[in-house]
């Protein structure tokens, strides 16, 4: 198997390989490889709501994985499971708009990663979810896999140790939420060409998207 050449882990809380134009999102030229890395059920709702956000832009990105990282609550890829489930009620409306992913094709995508920290060496034995961010790695795809880390990392440093080869791309730490105004920012697919006006087209396309649950 041909490994894979670039793979850049992106910490965000954005979708980043977007672009904008009239306050709507459009697919760019390439779409991008994500995989998740959530802590979704700790004591903070954020990601309970980032995950609703995820599933509503499907059609915008190929989506690889769902992997479940330790929380400061009861979070366990059963609460992904949960929030598919609720997903699949409004699916349906959605599907009528745009392309997103069936809940059954979200499913087989969600891992259980660790359910703790790891120790002070920074590795311990693999993970589902570690294995899952490793397997999707080494995928003879020539597009880099864009690993959005909404929590803890320790399955993505438990892949990194487990297989140091699928990193040779350097890795970036990406807040793009706490970047300051400036007339551009870099990145593989550029969000929008300023900080103020991709934030604006991301809140209009969400407000659209939500109106199309009130048919």
């Amino acid at each position: 198997m041909k490994r894979l050449k670039k793979w850049c882990l992106t910490l965000t809380v954005a979708l980043t390989a977007l672009t904008a134009n009239a306050g709507e999102l459009q697919k760019p030229t390439e779409i991008p490889r994500i995989l998740i890395s959530t802590d979704i059920g700790g004591t903070d709702p954020d990601d309970n709501q980032s995950i609703a956000h995820l599933m509503m832009y499907t059609d915008l990105f190929d989506l690889e994985g769902l992997v479940s990282s330790p929380s400061f609550g009861s979070g366990s890829a059963k609460e992904i499971f949960r929030m598919i489930d609720v997903f699949e009620k409004d699916y349906p409306v959605l599907r009528r708009h745009a392309k997103v992913m069936a809940p059954d094709e979200l499913r087989p995508l969600v891992k259980q990663g660790r359910t703790s920290e790891l120790p002070p060496c920074g590795f311990d034995k693999p993970t589902e979810g570690s294995d899952w961010i490793v397997k999707c790695a080494r995928k003879d795809d020539p597009r880099p896999l864009y690993v959005l880390v909404w929590g803890c990392l320790e399955d993505v440093a438990q892949a990194l140790h487990d297989a140091p080869d699928v990193n040779d791309y350097p890795l970036g730490n990406h807040w793009y939420s706490d970047l300051p105004d400036r007339s551009e920012y870099e990145g593989k697919w550029q969000g929008a060409k300023t900080q103020r006006k991709w934030r604006q087209a991301i809140l209009e396309d969400w407000a659209r998207r939500w109106n199309w649950l009130k048919e």
